[in-house]
């Protein structure tokens, strides 16, 4: 029987971010002391970044899928840096490289990717590139202790090292004050119309009234992804321009202190620090950093298909405009822009935007709950597909026999869109088949998010509906705002159109 065991130094409590030392002459300093002053430091500038900074990629980290030199294919993040969620700076250097294929076959990944993706035949894999912050203790030294100790007891890290780590990933790590921040000034931009004319116009407190009902409305109807600020097409509010200064500064002041404590992580506010965060409140994503989305095309075996290109989609990627640049636009940039604008707008000789049929919906004789979408995209030039409707892009509704408020009025279908009916290069493109639980006679009203809708224009640039709009000077059938498009059916008929 062994009389004498190894002795373990007992994990000491993590120390509060919101208290610091209290120097006093004769005072004795402990390791203790030195991790509280440090704890109290770095979560001071942790929770200044956070808070008054924000986080995403701050330089590089351009992501790119190249080949090796046997020819495999890889994706590369270049160097550069990035602030976490949790306000922690990242550095990546030198370029990191990652061979696609050998991470596909790794069995653990095999079984999830036949879950997602069933084959044959191959289909599109989701991945996600992400980057995260550990830190590394290194720089072994002596320390005293007991005798009959190993090396390894004999020594210990005298230094914490900065890292990183980058990783693909079947989900995307949770960025809900990110999504909440990008739904808010989209709201506020599809609701928001500036104008002369004195006629129809809201007052400050409608204004504020609707804007706190949108997200009350939003968090009563839940979606996924879901929506922070309510879309309803028909609450645009007209705004004199000499008080739209006076609308932005209320908006702002309402994001800052109702909306955006909403959607803050609650462990960065949980204590009388506001600043939590310690080993107890933290999640697997708590500091990491969406770079990119990745669709891999798959091929019958489940392996990385080489015939077709990897599509790089960057449109989630959280980032930070440092302050020299928005100095810049703001001094010089922003006033030309205005002007030209100005000047545009007073031209007689801007023609307005050609108007375009939009969708048309025919029920399926074999399933009469499933219904097939045709995008009428093909009037200019032929060269236009919608490749991806995005979840929350299309909902669906049904109108109410009530005089009561619109909103009211409006009952939400269960709406599930199903796989596209063409493929690349089929005359019959822009076709998705829907499934609506309607009732017979139900007028259906179909709310369309272009924002979320990506199209596929010329041979290969691929964009969102409402870029496609802006730069072609189009606008569809049905289009209320800049991003929102509404159409209409009839349950009870066979063939229907917008």
């Amino acid at each position: 029987m062994d009389t004498f065991t190894s002795r373990t130094a007992t994990t000491a409590a993590a120390p509060d971010p919101s208290k610091h030392v209290n120097y006093s002459y004769g005072m004795v300093l402990g390791v203790d002391d030195l991790t509280q002053e440090f704890a109290y430091l770095t979560g001071r500038d942790q929770w200044m970044m956070r808070d008054s900074i924000g986080y995403g990629t701050l330089s590089g980290l351009r992501v790119s899928v190249d080949k090796d030199t046997n020819g495999e294919t890889e994706v590369t993040v270049g160097v550069g840096t990035a602030l976490t969620p949790r306000g922690q700076l990242v550095c990546v250097s030198p370029r990191q490289c990652a061979n696609l294929n050998k991470w596909l076959t790794f069995e653990k990944n095999r079984e999830t990717i036949q879950d997602l993706v069933p084959f044959p035949p191959g289909g599109t894999l989701r991945l996600y590139v992400v980057l995260c912050y550990r830190d590394c203790p290194t720089d072994n030294v002596p320390i005293p202790g007991e005798p009959c100790r190993t090396e390894q007891e004999a020594t210990a890290p005298s230094r914490v090292k900065d890292s990183f780590s980058l990783e693909f990933r079947f989900n995307a790590p949770e960025q809900t004050e990110e999504d909440a921040l990008r739904d808010f000034i989209k709201w506020l931009n599809d609701h928001l119309v500036l104008t002369d004319e004195a006629d129809a116009l809201t007052d400050l407190p409608t204004f504020i009234k609707r804007l706190r009902q949108a997200a009350q409305d939003a968090a009563a109807h839940p979606q996924s992804p879901p929506d922070f600020l309510y879309d309803s097409p028909f609450d645009v509010m007209n705004v004199s321009a000499d008080d739209a200064c006076q609308f932005f500064r209320t908006a702002f002041r309402l994001w800052v202190t109702e909306l955006r404590p909403l959607w803050r992580p609650a462990r960065f506010g949980a204590t009388t620090a506001c600043a939590d965060d310690t080993d107890a409140t933290r999640s697997a994503d708590d500091n990491c950093v969406l770079l990119a989305e990745l669709n891999v095309p798959l091929d019958a075996t489940g392996v990385l298909d080489a015939t077709q290109e990897i599509e790089i989609n960057e449109e989630r990627r959280p980032y930070l405009i440092h302050l020299r640049l928005l100095q810049e636009w703001l001094t010089c940039g922003a006033f030309d822009m205005i002007e030209a604008a100005a000047a545009t707008s007073a031209s007689p000789a801007v023609e307005p935007a050609p108007v375009l049929p939009f969708v048309s919906i025919t029920r399926k004789r074999d399933d009469p709950q499933q219904f097939q979408l045709w995008f009428q995209l093909d009037a200019r030039d032929n060269d236009v597909a919608v490749t991806s409707i995005e979840h929350g892009a299309l909902t669906a509704f049904a109108e109410q026999d009530d005089t009561s408020a619109y909103r009211n009025r409006l009952k939400p279908l269960r709406l599930e869109l199903l796989k596209p009916t063409w493929k690349e290069g089929d005359r019959q493109r822009n076709r998705f088949d829907v499934k609506l639980d309607a009732s017979d006679g139900d007028l259906v009203r179909l709310h369309f998010d272009m924002s979320h809708i990506r199209v596929l224009h010329g041979r290969r640039e691929r964009m969102s509906l409402t870029e496609y709009a802006r730069r072609e000077n189009v606008r569809f059938v049905g289009q209320v705002g800049k991003a929102i498009v509404t159409a209409f059916f009839s349950d009870d008929a066979e063939t229907l159109y917008r």
